[in-house]
């Protein structure tokens, strides 16, 4: 994002996973949008995001925070589950705008007064939850965000599932970490220690159904996401990730951050500071 605004200086960003793309007619559909004032005082747009097949995608489903509207807290409570803070499938048929607290990253388009008062996803978050970061900065900030549905995505991840365990292990470090700094921020100081205290115990029986070897290696890595978090700890080496991943305690990484060896798994790198 920041070497986009440095080098185009552009009025919008639109960004996606790499593995999504806008469908037909979707950027035309923005400007014309744009143009006719279909979205009045909006600092940010999601966009519809759907699998291939046309299902809608879940991961990307946008959302409201429970813990800032009492109705919605109560649907929570009520036994609603995700479903009562997620907007609705019936939100993606009709053709208007919807207010909105966050957003995933696919499909999502930030203006310049949207970047100038949320500024930029914090790289050390590497991946899961800096979407959900950033949205909800972004309208905590008074910013304003809307659903757009006549503005669609593409999503090809089938493969994922939301809410198994992510693969390689290694991601099950970024997940639990950067899920305390999520339910921190949706939560605000009164709800947070009681949302953790029944969290807490779920992630550490997490890995039930894994082999010995790779629950013992699961359980390890979100204790250390947990102590990490707990301290406010974004620093640690991803190479040291790699090693607890691999059955270590990080002793196998060198000084300068190597490893003398990885699973083979796939060891995506972070990015330093602001992206």
């Amino acid at each position: 994002m920041r070497e986009a605004r440095l080098r185009l200086n552009p009025d919008w960003l639109v960004l996606m996973d790499d593995d999504a793309r806008p469908s037909t007619g979707t950027i035309t559909r923005f400007r014309q949008g744009l143009a006719a004032g279909h979205w009045p005082g909006a600092e940010a747009l999601a966009a519809a995001v759907r699998f291939p097949g046309g299902r809608i995608c879940e991961m990307n489903r946008p959302w409201v925070n429970p813990f800032g509207r009492l109705s919605v807290f109560l649907r929570v409570l009520a036994g609603g589950g995700r479903a009562a803070f997620h907007i609705p499938d019936s939100a993606y048929d009709v053709q208007a705008p919807r207010p909105l607290d966050g957003t995933s990253f696919v499909g999502f388009f930030v203006s310049r007064d949207g970047v100038a008062r949320a500024g930029y996803p914090d790289g050390r978050l590497f991946i899961y939850g800096d979407d959900v970061l950033y949205s909800l900065g972004l309208t905590q900030a008074g910013g304003r965000l809307l659903f757009a549905p006549d503005l669609e995505f593409e999503h090809d991840c089938e493969t994922q599932t939301a809410g198994a365990m992510p693969r390689p292990l290694w991601k099950v470090y970024y997940l639990h970490r950067n899920a305390w700094f999520v339910y921190r921020r949706v939560a605000g100081r009164l709800f947070f220690p009681p949302l953790m205290a029944l969290m807490l115990p779920k992630w550490l029986s997490k890995g039930r159904l894994l082999p010995a070897d790779e629950r013992r290696i699961c359980r390890r890595l979100i204790r250390l996401a947990v102590r990490d978090a707990f301290h406010g700890h974004l620093d640690r080496s991803h190479a040291e990730i790699m090693a607890w991943a691999n059955g270590s305690d990080g002793a196998a990484v060198g000084a300068d951050g190597a490893l003398g060896g990885t699973n083979g798994a796939g060891t995506g790198r972070p990015a330093g500071g602001d992206r």
